[in-house]
């Protein structure tokens, strides 16, 4: 508790007398308070996670917190191996399983990523824990000032294009509910937001500011993208495309919209010619997605213990009277059982347990998403792609809306959505004209936002999930719509 207020007071202190943080600040003490904000926004989250989730193992502020706590513990004070998990070294090495053998969330089950991102949250609260003792307040201060330095990197870069916008700027970086609510706890959105601004950051510096020494930036811009990587991989499958954008117009004197046209017809043919040939691209996407909808239904999934013939068995959570616990992740389940082969992410047939009971390992146990949300299903090829992308875009930008709600948690969200729509309703009035200097970054955004809205909308058919996983592309969205308001144009015709 003690440790909590000091590196709290420490952090104001810093906020306030920093350049850094100070520069494009509305008000002296305006960042203090976004700061505090975010500190209650990080302790609400927490109270919602703690006392409606009945599961600790399935809420992502607890889950991956009690993993490294648990990890913490098996090492009883082995230097050695707390470094090595810490930094990834030889983690797969058979003694070192024994601290991951108690944990649920090492080993993502249907986990397709490349790239297990739930382990770099579990390494952050690991490297904290020495100082901590196992007191979360503390991770969620340190987490937020980490958060909130992502998006101060942001605000200040937003203030620099548009010097004369720093309220709107700060409103859209630091006052966004879902941006406030998500990028507060100790989640990988916090750290994302982090990575995430020191990219823009950089990128800013070597394409925007014409800098003679690059080499500093452009370690800081691989420092980001290695950290995007590992934290949520597939904004940086977004945001690449839009820095190759910089690249071609640094190198070029084709104009903007010619160069966009170029890098989308060029994806367009590349995916065209993979969906008829390797199918590497498309096939992890519809995997993603299946994979998406099977956590959505929810249910038991479980791998036969002696001779399996199939690769998964999975039982649906109404069944689950069939079932008894033995020990630790070993279950009977009783004959009778109705129960599905789950053969490459594909229901394959229907069948009932044989008469003898069966001993299964139990694989995940998933609580059924209460918000499950239309997506046309996506399989291997091109077109199947190009049908799914309109849905996709409409669910990610408009979803939830206020004849939708399940809860809530679902009203501010709907709230955004609903004046994003009516700020793109003005948009369509009168737009403002846009200076030279700003218009290659509003390509920069539009690009990474349409990126983004797309690989969240194919691959996510539940609605909580939605309005969490847009949330680093919140930021750039309503500044791009305000930078085409013509507001003296309003003010003219509000008098």
């Amino acid at each position: 508790m003690i440790a909590s207020i000091i590196a709290y007071l420490i952090f104001c202190y810093i906020i306030l007398s920093s350049n850094f943080f100070s520069e494009n600040s509305i008000h002296k003490y305006a960042m203090p308070f976004f700061f505090t904000l975010k500190i209650l926004a990080g302790i609400v989250l927490y109270f919602i996670y703690n006392h409606f989730y009945e599961n600790r193992a399935t809420g992502d502020v607890n889950k991956y917190f009690d993993d490294a706590i648990q990890i913490y513990k098996s090492l009883d004070g082995n230097v050695k191996d707390y470094f090595k998990i810490l930094f990834n070294i030889n983690c797969n090495e058979q003694y070192m399983q024994k601290y991951f053998e108690k944990i649920d969330h090492w080993e993502v089950f249907g986990n397709s990523n490349f790239i297990n991102d739930a382990r770099t949250v579990i390494r952050f609260n690991l490297l904290l824990l020495p100082i901590s003792k196992g007191y979360y307040y503390f991770h969620s201060i340190i987490i937020n000032f980490i958060s909130f330095a992502g998006l101060t990197f942001i605000y200040n870069v937003f203030c620099n294009i548009s010097a004369h916008k720093k309220f709107t700027n700060a409103l859209v970086c630091f006052l966004m509910p879902s941006i406030l609510f998500w990028c507060s706890g100790v989640l990988k959105e916090s750290l994302l937001v982090f990575f995430l601004g020191l990219a823009i950051h950089s990128i800013h510096k070597i394409f925007f500011q014409h800098i003679v020494h690059y080499f500093k930036y452009i370690l800081i811009l691989l420092l980001g993208l290695f950290g995007i990587l590992i934290t949520k991989f597939y904004v940086l499958f977004a945001l690449l495309p839009a820095i190759i954008f910089l690249v071609i117009q640094k190198q070029s004197r084709l104009k903007l919209s010619q160069i966009a046209l170029i890098i989308y017809a060029s994806a367009t043919a590349f995916l065209l010619i993979d969906s008829l040939a390797t199918q590497k691209i498309i096939t992890p996407l519809a995997q993603k997605q299946k994979e998406f909808v099977n956590v959505a239904r929810g249910g038991y999934y479980f791998e036969q213990i002696k001779g399996a013939l199939v690769d998964t068995i999975y039982i649906n959570h109404s069944d689950s009277n069939y079932l008894i616990k033995r020990f630790k992740k070993v279950y009977t389940i009783k004959k009778g059982c109705p129960a599905f082969v789950y053969r490459k992410l594909e229901f394959e047939k229907s069948f009932e347990m044989p008469n003898n009971n069966k001993n299964v390992r139990l694989l995940s146990h998933l609580i059924p998403a209460n918000s499950y949300i239309y997506l046309p299903t996506l399989n291997s090829t091109f077109f199947s792609l190009l049908k799914t992308i309109p849905v996709a875009l409409f669910n990610s930008i408009f979803l939830p809306t206020f004849f939708n709600l399940q809860n809530a948690m679902y009203i501010l969200p709907a709230l955004e959505n609903f004046i994003l729509m009516l700020l793109l309703i003005t948009c369509l009035l009168k737009q403002r004209k846009i200076d030279d200097s700003s218009k290659l970054f509003l390509w920069f955004c539009s690009i990474f936002c349409f990126n983004l809205l797309v690989i969240i909308g194919i691959t996510t058919p539940v609605l909580g999930a939605l309005v969490r996983y847009k949330v680093p592309a919140l930021p750039f969205i309503f500044y791009l719509v305000l930078s085409f308001i013509n507001f003296d144009f309003l003010k003219k015709n509000m008098k």
